[in-house]
């Protein structure tokens, strides 16, 4: 027997299955609401202050370096050949039918009742399989946790 542990992705997934058979169900939120949360952010008015983006950190005490928001800026030319500045929040836009959910391996991902999508941080593995589905580039995996990480409104 070997006393060398194998570490690599596919030795990970085959034993994912008998490592988390009692985790594989999603979780569950015992909240029942009819109101459905959003965002609305006003693009024609943000600046790109990123002062959003430092407000986040600052009340989810996310890691140096990482945010749950950011604003990213566009150079973007019209049709008379003029060049403008767009912005684009990026953030968990907490979708009606999450990409997320079914990629998650131990169903750590989920949706409440009032649309708010999270993440169960004691299910979650770390796998990023969530933050690839993400088409808003909305999560990430935290560097302190090793688990994934998003808005949580």
């Amino acid at each position: 027997m070997s006393a060398h542990i194998d570490l690599s992705r596919r030795a990970f997934i085959s034993a994912l299955p008998a490592v988390t058979a009692d985790l594989a169900l999603p979780a569950r939120a015992t909240q029942t609401s009819t109101t459905h949360w959003s965002m609305l952010v006003d693009t024609r008015r943000c600046i790109a202050c990123q002062a959003c983006t430092m407000a986040c950190a600052m009340e989810n005490a996310s890691p140096e370096g990482q945010f749950r928001t950011v604003v990213a800026t566009y150079a973007v030319n019209d049709q008379a050949g003029r060049t403008g500045l767009s912005v684009l929040p990026r953030l968990c836009n907490h979708c009606e039918d999450p990409p997320c959910i079914p990629v998650c391996p131990v169903g750590a991902t989920f949706k409440r009742e009032d649309g708010i999508v999270l993440v169960d941080g004691d299910r979650c593995v770390g796998c990023a399989y969530c933050v690839q589905a993400c088409p808003y580039d909305a999560r990430f995996v935290n560097h302190d946790t090793g688990k994934a990480d998003k808005c949580t409104f």
